[in-house]
Parts: structure tokens; sequence; C-alpha cells
């Protein structure tokens, strides 16, 4: 009998120091996520600030742009005033093209310069959308 309580003793000693190195080794493997995850977060506030930082470009662009079209707008008017006086005046139609085509290469030249602009942005909210995605991914494959 003492025999067999011996054995039950050591039967249930070597349960609990399994159930304990289990313990341990999870409680290693969970402050390794919990370190991932924090760098994770700091990553993503990165991203995040990226984020906000474009968006804020994107808006001060188009605030250029409004500035940079309103002269359009007065020469559009000009050049309306001036044909009026040119058919009234018979002012040459030769000065008229010409202020028509400077127009016309200043208003090509503030396209292309919104465009490259608008395209940078776009590619660095991709690239901050894109970390986030990972981000995503990442985290819901270490919590469930």
């Amino acid at each position: 009998m003492l025999s067999l309580k011996n054995q039950s003793c050591y039967g249930v000693k070597r349960e609990k120091q399994v159930v304990f190195a289990k313990i341990k080794q999870l409680d290693e493997e969970k402050v390794v996520v919990e370190k991932e995850i924090s760098v994770l977060e700091e990553e993503l506030s990165s991203v995040t600030e990226k984020r906000d930082k474009i968006l804020d470009s994107v808006n001060e662009l188009r605030k250029q742009r409004e500035e940079w079209n309103a002269p359009f707008y007065q020469n559009c008017n000009a050049i309306s005033k001036a044909k009026v006086l040119a058919t009234k005046k018979d002012v040459g139609n030769k000065s008229l093209e010409e202020i028509a085509k400077r127009q016309h290469a200043e208003e090509r030249k503030k396209k292309q310069a919104e465009k490259a602009a608008a395209k940078a942005a776009i590619t660095a909210q991709k690239e901050a959308e894109k970390k986030l995605k990972e981000f995503i991914t990442f985290f819901r494959f270490y919590v469930y």
C-alpha cells in the first residue's frame, strides 16, 4: 500500500512538473507575442502618422490648385474683354492668339504639376495602406 501511495505521489509530482513546464513555455511565448504586438503598434502609429501627413499634403495641393486656378479665370475674363475690344477697335488677331497660346501653356504646366503631386500622394497612401493590411493580417494570425 505504501509503495502504491509513493508511486501515486511520484506520478502526481511528475504531472505537476509537466504542467508547470508547459505554463512556463506558454508564458515565454506570450512575452514574445506581446513584444511583436508592441512593435506592430508602433509601426501602425507610424503608418497612421504618414497617412495623415499625406492627407494634409493632398489638401494643401487642392488649396494650391484653387489658388492657381484663380488667375486662369481672371485671364479668361481678360481675354473675353480683349475680344470685345478687338471687335470694337479692330485690334490684331495675332496678339490675341499669342495671349491665348501663353495662357494655354501656363495651364498645361499647372496640370502637369498637379498630376505629379497627386500621383506621389496616391503612391504614398497605397504604401501606407499596404503596411496597415500587413499589420492586420499579422495581428489576426497571432491573436486568433
